[in-house]
């Protein structure tokens, strides 16, 4: 199955309808270059299809300091760099089942303080899609400290959104595993 965009239709609908009156040999052999252009137009549509990137999928977690404005100009950020919205969840979480869910990950030194951060308020947890989402994401968050991101990524999310190491407004997974390791802790 093949499907255009409108861009593709409006760019190439002259090769898509047979409207002339077939009177000569002429106009014949034009009708037939017609639906042979066609066919090559609909043939390389398939095959750039099949030929796309996977999406990947992505999980996205704010903490509970951001203000909703913040997590709304986060949004639009998400969206700018062309990721889909799958799902946005709220919720209030206890400490507990975030130790459980980061005790592998975070830095040992901070981890208690990050987990009753988390556990402060209400959190969001955005899955997101794109093709190179990891990449991506991990760009546009910026790095873990909202001053070394301010310096080295002023346009990221920690830049604008974080105050410090602990309160650096996310944490994202970093690959497929993540992803699926973490929909478990969050119930997903």
């Amino acid at each position: 199955e093949v499907s255009l965009n409108k861009e593709q239709y409006l760019q190439n609908k002259e090769i898509f309808f047979d409207d002339e009156i077939i009177s000569d040999s002429r106009s014949y052999k034009q009708l037939n270059n017609k639906r042979k252009q066609r066919t090559n137009y609909l043939n390389n549509i398939n095959n750039n299809n099949n030929n796309k990137a996977q999406k990947e999928k992505c999980l996205l977690i704010v903490k509970p300091h951001l203000k909703p404005q913040h997590i709304n100009s986060m949004k639009q950020m998400l969206i700018n760099s062309e990721f889909e919205i799958m799902s946005e969840r709220h919720a209030n979480l206890p400490y507990d089942q975030f130790v459980d869910a980061f005790s592998n990950d975070e830095d040992q030194s901070i981890f208690d303080t990050i987990c009753h951060e988390w556990s402060s308020g209400e959190i969001t947890i955005f899955i997101l899609s794109k093709v190179n989402a990891y990449q991506t994401i991990r760009t546009l968050v910026g790095p873990d400290d909202p001053e070394i991101a301010r310096s080295e990524a002023p346009s990221s999310i920690r830049a604008r959104f974080g105050q410090d190491r602990i309160r650096n407004c996310c944490w994202y997974s970093s690959n497929i595993q993540q992803y699926n390791d973490k929909l478990d802790h969050f119930d997903y």
